[in-house]
């Protein structure tokens, strides 16, 4: 069983305030149960919009701080200040993807989750 944030509500009259207030109710909640009850959690997208949320970042650098799980997470090329944080915490891997070498990546990185048993 596993937790889907598929998509925010915006509100028409508050916009970007709703649509963080959402995000929040919803992910931090799943990424919270899947922390307690799983061993790998995947989180699908720490992005621009995701690091406008601070309790977000800061479970974030929490769970990859003092975490016994696995997190897999698809994080932003783009650069940003709070994503750049995240990339440079020690204990986190790096997998560059493109088309070329998307299955290649997939290979190994299942082989690294693996060694982590």
């Amino acid at each position: 069983m596993y937790n889907k944030l598929s998509s925010y509500i915006v509100s028409a009259t508050n916009g970007r305030v709703d649509e963080i207030d959402t995000f929040e109710d919803i992910a931090l909640k799943a990424v919270r149960q899947s922390l307690d009850t799983k061993r790998i959690t995947v989180i699908d997208e720490i992005g621009f919009m995701q690091m406008l949320s601070v309790p977000f970042r800061e479970m974030i650098h929490e769970i990859v701080s003092s975490s016994q799980h696995i997190i897999l997470g698809i994080i932003c090329v783009d650069r940003h200040p709070e994503i750049e944080k995240i990339k440079e915490l020690t204990g986190i891997k790096l997998y560059p993807m493109n088309e070329e070498n998307r299955d290649m990546t997939t290979e190994v990185l299942a082989n690294d989750i693996l060694k982590l048993g």
